[in-house]
């Protein structure tokens, strides 16, 4: 059955790439900043999110992008602090050509460690979905504002 569904992901990889290209498919950098809200399970302060992608569009309206992330929250009660690393890999599914504003849907997956006080380490999956918009300004710089839910699969 798995080698079923990754031929199937090779064969529409292949497919979209064997489309003639009229859109830029050159490989692209996007270090970023955000912020963690963190749920009531998890006990901790607002934290911000430091990250670097790494991505390309396989299709005029379709990004794939490989992501890392770091960041450490404040726990709420007591002393010490709750951090995750990840990565894992997104698609934004552009709604409008290269034009204005661009907005977006994200899905992605991928896989958190997290520690809590340096004592409880956790591996774990990681799940994310969610909207934004994106401009370009000029031919180098592109401004991305989004939202995402992110669900961590504690073990």
């Amino acid at each position: 059955m798995i080698r079923k569904i990754l031929f199937a992901a090779v064969t529409a990889t292949v497919a979209f790439n064997a489309v003639a290209q009229d859109y830029d498919s050159r490989f692209y950098i996007a270090p970023y900043l955000g912020a963690s809200f963190g749920d009531s399970k998890r006990d901790v302060d607002t934290a911000g999110i430091l990250g670097l992608g790494f991505g390309r569009f396989v299709h005029p309206r379709v990004a794939l992008e490989v992501d890392l992330n770091r960041y450490s929250a404040d726990l709420e009660q007591g002393s010490g602090d709750w951090s995750v690393r990840g990565f894992g890999i997104a698609g934004r599914f552009f709604f409008t050509d290269a034009q204005g504003w661009r907005p977006f849907a994200l899905l992605g997956v991928g896989t958190a460690k997290s520690e809590r006080d340096e004592s409880d380490n956790d591996n774990g999956f990681d799940f994310k979905a969610g909207l934004g918009a994106q401009k370009a300004f000029g031919e180098r710089f592109n401004f991305r504002l989004e939202s995402a839910y992110r669900y961590m699969k504690d073990s």
